[in-house]
C-alpha cells in the first residue's frame, strides 16, 4: 500500500474546518520512492553473502570487476574485467608453469546472464548477476580448463563456514593428465571453520565421524584437513598431515555457501606423483526436484561436452558433437552403487533410459546457475552452467 504524506494545509482541506480566512494553499506533491523487489534467487544469494560475512575481492571498483577462478585442472587464476573492454588473468597458483595473460573482451547481456568472450579464444564465460557466479571455459597458455568463481573474498571469520557439505570432485596426474579419478561424499567444517572432516562415500557428522550411506559399501575412514590462515599470499590453504592439499574459495549460492577447492598435492606412490583437480561443495539440504529446471551447457577440461534441457526429473541430453537428444531420468536426494539407490539429501542420480542404476551419474546442484555432474566413463566431472 502506498503511503501519501499530507501537509497541514491539505489536511485542513480534507477536514474543511480549519479557519484562516479565505486564503488558500497548495499541498506539495508527495514523492514516493519505488520499492525494488529482488527476485528469489538474488535475495537468497544476498542472504548467503550476509550470513557468511562476505565482501568484495580487493580490486573491485566502479571501473573493474575481479573474480577468483578455480580451474578444474587444479589451478587458481584471478580475472579482472575492466570497463574499457580490456582484461587480465593473473596466475595465483599453477601446476603447469603458466604465465599471466591480458587482452580484450566483449560482452552481451540477456536477462540476468552476461556472456563474456575473450579475444583470440581466451575465454567463453557466463556471469549470473543474481549470484555473482562466473562459469565457463578458459584457455591459458597450453592449458584449457573449465572454471568457476566469484567476486567474493573469504569471510574474516571462518566459523561462518561451519556446517555439513556435499561434495564431488576429480583429480588427475598433473604431468600428463593420466590416471583420472572422481570422488564424492560429504564434509564437515567444525565450529571454528578450521578443521575439515572428509567422508568419501559416507555421511559426515558434526562430531568428526563418518556414517555409511550404502548398506553394501562402507564409507572410507574420515580424512582431516586443516585450514591455514597465515599464508603470505592471503589465501586459505588446506593441509593434510602437514602436506599441501590446495586452496579454498567461496561463492554466495542461493542455496547456501558453495565451496570450491583447488586441489593439488603428491600422492603416496613411490616415487610420489603430483595430483591436481578440483572439488565442489555445497551446504547439505534436501532437494525439491525443481533445482535443475532450465537449459544448460556443460564442459569438462575446457571442452564443451553437452547441452541439456531439464524439467523436473526428466533431462533431454545432447552429447556433443551429436545433435540428437536422448532422455535421461533424475532421482533426487539419492546416490547409487552397483545395484541400488540410497537416500541422502542434496545429491541426485542421472540415469539414461535403458541404462542400469550402476551406470548412473552422480549430480550435485550447487546454485541456480551451476551444477556438477560425474562423467562415469571418462572418470571425470563436468560443470554445467545455465545457458539462457
Amino acid at each position: 500500500m502506498k503511503k501519501i504524506y499530507l501537509s497541514g494545509a491539505s489536511l485542513c482541506f480534507l477536514l474543511a474546518a480549519c479557519g484562516g480566512g479565505s486564503s488558500t494553499s497548495t499541498a506539495p506533491v508527495a514523492v514516493v520512492t519505488p520499492v525494488v523487489t529482488l527476485d528469489a534467487v538474488t535475495s537468497a544469494s544476498a542472504a548467503t553473502a550476509s550470513q557468511l560475512g562476505l565482501s568484495a575481492l580487493t580490486g573491485n571498483s566502479s571501473t573493474a570487476s575481479v573474480y577468483d577462478l578455480v580451474a578444474d585442472v587444479g589451478d587458481s587464476w584471478r580475472l579482472t574485467l575492466n570497463q574499457d573492454g580490456s582484461f587480465s588473468i593473473r596466475v595465483l597458483s599453477t601446476q603447469y608453469g603458466l604465465s599471466d595473460l591480458s587482452g580484450t573482451y566483449s560482452k552481451t547481456t540477456s536477462g540476468s546472464l552476461v556472456t563474456l568472450t575473450g579475444a583470440n579464444g581466451s575465454f567463453d564465460l557466463k556471469l549470473d548477476t543474481r549470484t555473482s557466479t562466473l562459469v565457463g571455459r578458459v584457455k591459458l597458455g597450453a592449458i584449457a580448463a573449465t572454471v568457476t568463481g566469484s567476486s567474493y573474498a573469504l569471510p574474516a571469520s571462518l566459523s561462518n563456514l561451519a556446517g555439513i557439505y556435499n561434495f564431488i570432485g576429480k583429480g588427475r596426474n598433473a604431468s600428463n593428465g593420466g590416471s583420472p579419478s572422481t570422488v564424492a561424499g560429504t564434509i564437515s567444517l567444525d565450529a571454528s571453520g578450521k578443521s575439515v572432516t572428509v567422508c568419501v562415500g559416507g555421511q559426515a557428522n558434526a562430531n568428526g565421524t563418518c556414517s555409511n550411506v550404502s548398506t553394501q559399501t562402507a564409507a572410507q575412514a574420515p580424512v582431516t584437513l586443516t585450514v591455514q590462515t597465515n599464508n603470505a599470499d592471503g589465501r586459505l590453504h588446506l593441509q593434510q598431515n602437514g602436506s599441501e592439499f590446495g586452496t579454498l574459495t567461496v561463492q554466495a549460492g542461493d542455496r547456501g555457501a558453495v565451496l570450491v577447492f583447488d586441489h593439488y598435492g603428491y600422492n603416496t606412490d613411490t616415487p610420489p606423483v603430483m595430483r591436481s583437480g578440483a572439488l565442489y561443495a555445497v551446504k547439505q539440504q534436501a532437494l525439491t526436484g525443481s533445482e535443475l529446471n532450465g537449459s544448460w551447457d556443460c564442459a569438462d577440461a575446457g571442452t564443451a561436452i553437452a547441452s541439456l534441457s531439464v524439467s523436473g526429473s526428466v533431462i533431454q541430453a545432447t552429447l556433443l558433437p551429436s545433435t540428437t537428444a536422448a532422455t535421461n531420468n533424475l532421482s533426487f536426494n539419492k546416490v547409487n552403487d552397483a545395484n541400488n539407490l540410497f537416500s541422502i539429501n542434496g545429491f541426485a542420480v542421472n540415469v539414461a533410459s535403458g541404462d542400469s542404476i550402476s551406470q548412473g551419474a552422480l549430480v550435485l546442484p550447487l546454485s541456480s546457475s551451476l551444477f556438477a555432474v560425474e562423467r562415469v566413463a571418462a572418470k571425470s566431472v563436468a560443470l554445467c552452467r545455465l545457458s539462457k
